[in-house]
């Protein structure tokens, strides 16, 4: 283990291993017969975007949020011979390769192959696979990224990841002013809070918070396209067709300005046709369910701004911060005197107080 990470105990063999047996020991099926050793059926898989296993890594002073374990791992069908399983990536060097090692159960390997690496909150990397010199991308992680070489490689980011992978600038802009149609934090007196949320902060913390995201929201843009690329994948094309509609719909209603520019009335209006499912100009043929998105779009919205900060959204665990003054308790003399709302009490070191909670 690295030198500058020796604080933070090594995973063993069992936490790994329930982990993978959870999500990728689904019974026989998972390797049948009549599947070669080349395109073994890995289609079962229990929520493959799991892979590779990102947690949060607790340091000898129970304090999380530095560094992430990342488990990296590869399957091996009975009997297909492999003798050895590499991992290249921007983790490391390029001239440097890890060893993934059998998983062990009892002393004895398993088909599970795996290698731990512990990597800096708030990045993003691309790997592959060498199985006996054979170059491959990773077959259960659905998470890809084209290269400029116009190679692909395996993707993955660690928590607090704040940048958009499946996303353009304009729809990424747009998505932004739905978001701040829905959330709580559009009001004068919620931008003050936000405003004093900040200054509050030690001059450490705004650094490593991506503050620049608190203008009128928490991070929840962040939190959804996060979850769009993991465990809400299947709505990703949601998002594609409708941010599209959408966009032509406002250029159309005003064509002298970009669509995430245009006046609160047209926005709300577009809201209330919307939740009524006749939306002017929609294209019913691309996708026939406004109400639908609408819903979608607000669940998302509401989650992650109230969401644990490592998924993306409630930056700095600001949402949690907004409840918390809005249900302080006073006395007569209008003294606070407690709090109904006590988050820290409940989330881990170093976001909260709490020493049991592990993240």
């Amino acid at each position: 283990m690295a030198a500058p990470y020796a604080q933070f105990p090594k995973r063993n063999d069992e936490q790994i291993l329930n982990y993978c047996t959870k999500h990728l020991a689904r019974g026989v099926k998972l390797f049948p017969d009549s599947v070669s050793n080349e395109s073994f059926n890995l289609s079962i898989i229990s929520e493959n975007w799991r892979f590779p296993i990102i947690e949060p890594a607790l340091d000898i002073n129970g304090v999380t949020g530095a560094v992430n374990y990342v488990t990296l791992v590869w399957i091996v069908k009975p009997g297909d011979g492999t003798t050895s399983v590499k991992a290249i990536g921007s983790f490391l060097p390029w001239y440097e390769t890890v060893e993934l090692t059998s998983v062990k159960f009892e002393n004895h390997d398993t088909n599970f192959f795996a290698c731990q690496l512990l990597l800096p909150i708030g990045k993003s990397y691309y790997y592959k696979f060498i199985v006996d010199e054979t170059t491959v991308i990773d077959p259960i992680n659905p998470q890809t990224k084209i290269l400029a070489n116009g190679k692909q490689w395996s993707f993955f980011f660690t928590d607090f990841y704040n940048s958009s992978e499946e996303f353009e600038a304009w729809e990424i802009s747009l998505l932004y002013r739905l978001v701040n149609q829905i959330v709580p934090f559009r009001t004068k007196d919620a931008q003050n809070f936000i405003n004093r949320f900040y200054l509050s902060l030690a001059k450490p913390d705004r650094h490593d918070m991506p503050i620049y995201k608190l203008d009128e929201s928490l991070g929840e843009v962040n939190f959804i396209t996060n979850l769009l690329v993991k465990e809400e994948r299947h709505h990703l094309n949601d998002y594609k067709i409708c941010l599209s509609i959408i966009d032509q719909i406002l250029r159309k209603r005003n064509p002298t300005v970009d669509s995430w520019t245009v006046s609160e009335q047209l926005l709300n209006d577009l809201y209330d046709e919307m939740a009524s499912g006749n939306v002017p100009g929609w294209d019913y043929n691309a996708y026939n369910n406004p109400i639908y998105f609408l819903g979608l779009v607000r669940r998302h919205t509401l989650t992650g701004a109230f969401s644990h900060p490592r998924y993306g959204g409630n930056i700095g665990g600001a949402g949690w911060n907004y409840l918390r003054e809005k249900y302080d308790i006073k006395n007569n003399s209008a003294q606070v005197t407690g709090n109904n709302f006590n988050w820290q009490m409940a989330i881990e070191k170093q976001i909260g107080t709490n020493a049991d909670y592990k993240g």
